[in-house]
């Protein structure tokens, strides 16, 4: 299998956390200096400025892939070389198996336990879904799990891996379901979400 080393371990763990922090949010004060919205400086706002923040992570999010692409060209040579549509449709429908589970077991939990608050992360992906169901899937669904699965499971997870295996589980998975908790993190239902 391959591993990152040395300055595409860096560079990449440098692009997967500029992606989780400071790139998008840089990309979008420049578009918010050419696209007006109602009032910018109200986060997490219904309608012009959901779409626009959805933007914002789509380029910065684009942009950061194709760096990824870049420095660890060799994982995508051989991601490309050994795809084949007979794993794909395998994996799509176990895909679709586990939605169905998903639901069967969301349904069963809704019946147990009555309904609970969805945390901020979903509230989120579901606002931008209902404004710009274009951008919300082009995120929620395309790029952001391609980036993570960069992030954890290949930068972090394989670069930690060999020094230990423990730790790299550990690290991958504190790692991913921190960025799920972000949008939590000053509301006064974290500890629900955590």
């Amino acid at each position: 299998e391959i591993s990152p080393k040395g300055r595409e371990l860096q560079i990449g763990l440098l692009l997967g956390i500029g992606y989780l922090t400071i790139i998008p949010t840089i990309v979008m004060v420049i578009l918010l200096m050419f696209v007006p919205v109602p009032d910018p400086l109200i986060w997490g706002q219904e309608g012009p400025y959901n779409i626009l923040a959805g933007v914002a992570q789509l380029i910065g999010g684009a942009g950061v892939a194709v760096g990824m692409y870049f420095i660890s060209k060799p994982l995508f040579q051989k991601l490309f070389k050994d795809f084949k549509v007979s794993t794909f449709t395998s994996a799509l429908k176990f895909a679709l198996i586990a939605y169905a589970c998903v639901v069967c077991a969301n349904m069963v939990d809704l019946t147990l336990f009555g309904p609970t608050m969805e945390n901020a992360n979903q509230q989120a992906v579901e606002s931008l879904m209902m404004d710009s169901p274009v951008v919300g899937v082009l995120m929620a669904v395309v790029l952001a799990p391609v980036i993570e699965e960069l992030i954890f499971r290949y930068y972090v997870f394989k670069g930690l891996e060999k020094r230990n295996i423990y730790l790299a589980y550990a690290v991958s998975s504190l790692g991913f379901v921190a960025i799920h908790l972000i949008a939590s993190i000053g509301t006064p239902f974290f500890l629900q979400d955590l």
